[in-house]
């Protein structure tokens, strides 16, 4: 895994951001988004490994043609033991707060997803 510089320049102001507002601050929860999104494939992949073993994210209910898993809400919700409604809101909270730092969202098509059998 060789990180880039932009990844390591992220990592390095979340850290100190962390240390001096506390991990909570806004600034410091966008900067480890920002970390999430510049991060390799292979710590995406090992992220996502630990999410699942912690209980946080259940298995994928598909796949884009990339292979970048897709979650169902009903699944997230079951998994985080909320609302559907409710984690509706979370991910829409999460998704405009990336979109305020400038990370990319987007919307996928139910026809790109491939379901797993």
């Amino acid at each position: 895994m060789s990180p880039s510089p932009q990844f390591m320049d992220a990592l390095h102001l979340c850290d100190r951001l962390a240390q001096t507002l506390g991990d909570t601050h806004p600034k410091a929860q966008a900067a480890l988004m920002r970390v999430f999104d510049l991060a390799p494939p292979e710590l995406h992949a090992q992220m996502t490994a630990k999410a699942r073993e912690l209980g946080l994210i259940p298995d994928a209910g598909g796949y884009l043609a990339d292979g970048t898993p897709v979650y169902r809400l009903e699944d997230v919700a079951k998994q985080l033991g909320l609302s559907e409604s409710e984690a509706q809101a979370s991910i829409a909270q999460f998704m405009a707060e990336r979109q305020a730092i400038g990370v990319e969202t987007r919307e996928i098509a139910p026809t790109l997803i491939h379901r797993v059998q």
